[in-house]
């Protein structure tokens, strides 16, 4: 007489386990319908998303708003299990015997040939072969070098007879050019004040000439008897005083260039980027903090509010973020992040407020990121 043992037998602990995990599977189910139902956007929210984030296109948007909607499908943990172990095992000894049936067949398959290196041919062109070192020249091989051998007789023909010529007219041009340049000297290239043309000076005499060239007649010139006094250069116009301060405070009152503005908040970004990868996140908030009042309502000051809402929440700074929020939206009213600050500011404000705040935002966006965690919180269907 045989003794059965319940503890083993597969079909009694599957059932056994199949009872306890039911009302579990029933609620994990139940717990994802009204995720998908208040929390999950579909599709088409999540491309409404990305392009108030300037992510994609309003074709695109387009594009996806025209399509069927998403149907989704029950998630239900009712039906067992499709494949048994059984059928596992006889798939996976299936599959183990083919790869090893293809492994025994590379195994077996001959070695490929080793690749035969390309055969070096005689760099000389013109150098016979050992086997045809006794066989009479033909006139194939003749014509082979006769080519060459003529090109280069008739370069060295055209080098005797040009030759001489080229050399002839490079001294020549090297004669004129000196030429030019002493009657250069002569060029006086100085201008007056009042841009005077160019007058032609001759060439000083050497010492010797000089001394013979002067007129014995002429009465020698004294010491003390004064020469032609020199024109006194006229003094530079002395700025005013008055108009020099002028110019000062002008310059002192000139708007920083905007590229010099947009350089800054550059560094900036890039400091608090690194502070914040070194875990100072302080330090990052006070860089983010500068950007947003040097850019005004620019783009850069849009993009540090965006870094700043990450940053409050990651310290968990909520009265922080709600301030960043309110400050946002007085500062960018329509805004990439308008949604999500007015979503933030629904879910902190007082519990008697939520559906009065979350009403007015389905009002705005009837069909924004957040539009079903407004209807949920305001008890619509």
């Amino acid at each position: 007489m045989s003794h059965r043992d319940d503890r083993t037998d597969p079909s009694w602990s599957e059932a056994q386990l199949d009872a306890f995990l039911g009302p579990a599977r029933h609620q994990l189910a139940a717990d994802i319908r009204r995720e998908r139902r208040t929390l999950s956007p579909d599709f088409a929210a999540m491309i409404a998303a990305a392009r108030a984030a300037d992510l994609v296109s309003d074709e695109q948007l387009d594009e996806v708003n025209a399509l069927a909607p998403v149907v989704e499908l029950p998630v239900e943990f009712d039906e067992p299990a499709s494949i048994s172990e059984a059928d596992l095992e006889l798939f996976l000894a299936d599959a183990r015997a083919h790869i090893e049936g293809d492994a025994n067949a590379r195994r077996l398959a001959p070695i490929p040939p080793a690749p035969m290196a390309p055969q070096r041919q005689d760099a000389r062109p013109f150098a016979p072969s050992p086997t045809d070192a006794s066989a009479p020249a033909s006139g194939s091989s003749r014509r082979a070098w006769l080519g060459p051998a003529l090109a280069l007789a008739a370069v060295l023909a055209g080098l005797v007879v040009v030759g001489p010529r080229v050399l002839d007219a490079f001294d020549a041009h090297d004669a004129s050019a000196t030429r030019l340049g002493s009657e250069a000297e002569y060029l006086d290239t100085g201008r007056g004040q009042r841009g005077g043309a160019h007058r032609l000076t001759p060439p000083a005499p050497p010492a010797r000439e000089r001394l013979e060239a002067v007129d014995t007649d002429t009465p020698p010139v004294s010491g003390d008897e004064p020469g032609p006094e020199p024109e006194p250069e006229p003094e530079p116009p002395r700025p005013r005083r008055g108009k020099a301060k002028a110019a000062k405070a002008a310059a002192a009152s000139k708007p920083e260039p905007a590229e010099t503005v947009r350089d800054r908040v550059k560094a900036l970004d890039a400091e608090a980027q690194a502070l914040w990868a070194e875990g100072d996140l302080e330090g990052a908030r006070q860089r983010f903090r500068t950007i947003v009042g040097l850019a005004g309502k620019g783009r850069y000051a849009e993009l540090a509010y965006g870094d700043l809402f990450t940053l409050a929440r990651q310290r968990g700074d909520r009265q922080g973020e709600r301030a960043l929020w309110s400050e946002y939206l007085e500062r960018f009213p329509q805004g990439r992040f308008v949604e999500d600050a007015r979503a933030g500011l629904c879910r902190r404000s007082a519990k008697d407020a939520r559906p009065t705040c979350w009403r007015s935002y389905l009002d705005d966006y009837p069909e924004g990121v957040h539009a079903a965690a407004a209807a949920a919180a305001v008890g619509d269907p």
